[in-house]
């Protein structure tokens, strides 16, 4: 991908005007008692699924003979999504390695992996949080 794509063809500004009003639409009817109890309920949402992504993640990791770290950095992609991913692994990448050899190696070990288990993360994951909360509305 191109850096910053949005800006060179002009849509970041609208994107973003359009993401803020739809914000400001839905949270203004909010008092601060309703935004309390609800930022409650996302920091405890936050933190079962960081536990319950550990928990999955560390044993399917070493099965497939994964190190710990690398299995939670793969289990993380579930928070972020593709692009975001992508980018904090080539970041990484780039920080810890000094030749270009080196970065072609971890770019062909890790990136592949990255994305795929970014996409199916977020797949089965989207889908059974809204199973769960389908039944809660």
């Amino acid at each position: 991908l191109e850096p910053e794509p949005l800006t060179k063809t002009g849509a970041y500004q609208f994107l973003m005007m359009a993401m803020l009003i739809s914000m400001r639409s839905s949270l203004g009817s909010l008092d601060f008692y309703e935004m309390v109890q609800n930022m409650l309920w996302v920091f405890g949402a936050l933190i079962f699924a960081t536990l319950g992504v550990l928990l999955v993640a560390l044993p399917i990791g070493k099965r497939l003979g994964f190190s710990t770290y690398l299995s939670m950095s793969f289990a993380f992609c579930v928070f972020g999504g593709y692009p975001l991913n992508y980018q904090t692994a080539i970041d990484a990448i780039e920080a810890v390695t000094e030749t270009e050899e080196e970065r072609a190696y971890l770019k062909d070990a890790i990136i592949p992996k990255v994305i795929v288990g970014g996409v199916t993360a977020v797949t089965i994951v989207s889908v059974i949080i809204a199973g769960i909360l389908s039944g809660l509305i």
